[in-house]
């Protein structure tokens, strides 16, 4: 159903891989239109996914944009791509169900904004990240002048743009973007691992901390603390929460059906 992605749906979790191995799954706005439809499935519920991997096919991640196509490009064009990207990366951010980036080889440019929108990012020892535009004469266009530095403070995501020098996993864990360092090929099974710990839990308590996170952050701790306890006592009240409590009661695992 698409031609430069791969959906595939296992019990709860939705894999999407960026499948161009031979351009090193690079992007062009054929893959934004087709990641930016499969969100919406998956947002929909048509899978019945509660959480969501996005992996690479072959030796990368996504190595940044297809620069080919920026050959012939007008303004026009170039901005309406931007803009492309940038509803993706947005997409990713306020999806419901969690997103994890399992990274493999290069995630450069575009790769590295998509990992930076996901939740969670997981890497094997030989993943590369970066953003390399100023190396083109351009900027990084999916918000990596304004989450990187959210995430890692304006110093070092001043140094990593003004440069477009790459950093290895080790690098990335350091800096508290990477949470899980895996051998070569390691990184979607550890995602897996870490999403079947998600889908034994509630899918409503989830989501609500996805929710509550992202928003509390651009919020005042005084703001973000009545977030959290109108959220808490929403779930109070759920069927999930009484199924959790009675199970955890009777020793055994919880039935949760997301009300």
């Amino acid at each position: 159903m698409y031609e430069t992605i791969r959906l595939e749906s296992h019990d709860r979790l939705a894999i999407v891989y960026f499948s161009r191995p031979d351009k090193l799954n690079a992007m062009n706005a054929t893959v934004f239109r087709e990641l930016s439809a499969c969100l919406r499935r998956i947002e929909s519920g048509e899978d019945l996914a509660e959480v969501v991997i996005l992996t690479g096919d072959g030796r990368a991640f996504v190595a940044g944009a297809d620069i080919d196509n920026y050959v012939t490009m007008t303004l026009a064009e170039f901005s309406a791509f931007q803009r492309l990207g940038r509803g993706v990366m947005e997409q990713i951010e306020r999806l419901p169900q969690p997103v994890i980036a399992a990274v493999n080889g290069y995630a450069l440019g575009g790769g590295f904004e998509i990992a930076l929108a996901c939740d969670v990012i997981i890497a094997a020892e030989n993943a590369k990240f970066g953003l390399p535009e100023a190396k083109l004469a351009l900027l990084p266009g999916g918000g990596g002048t304004q989450r990187l530095p959210r995430l890692v403070g304006p110093y070092v995501a001043k140094r990593l743009i003004f440069s477009g020098e790459l950093i290895d996993a080790r690098r990335a864990y350091e800096l508290k973007l990477v949470t899980e360092i895996t051998a070569p090929g390691e990184a979607l099974n550890a995602a897996m691992t870490l999403a079947e710990k998600i889908l034994a839990n509630g899918p409503l308590a989830v989501r609500l901390a996805k929710r509550l996170i992202n928003e509390g952050l651009e919020a005042s701790l005084a703001t973000a603390l009545s977030f959290e306890m109108d959220a808490t006592a929403h779930l109070f009240m759920s069927e999930d929460k009484a199924e959790g409590i009675q199970a955890f009661k009777d020793k055994r695992p919880p039935q949760f059906k997301g009300r």
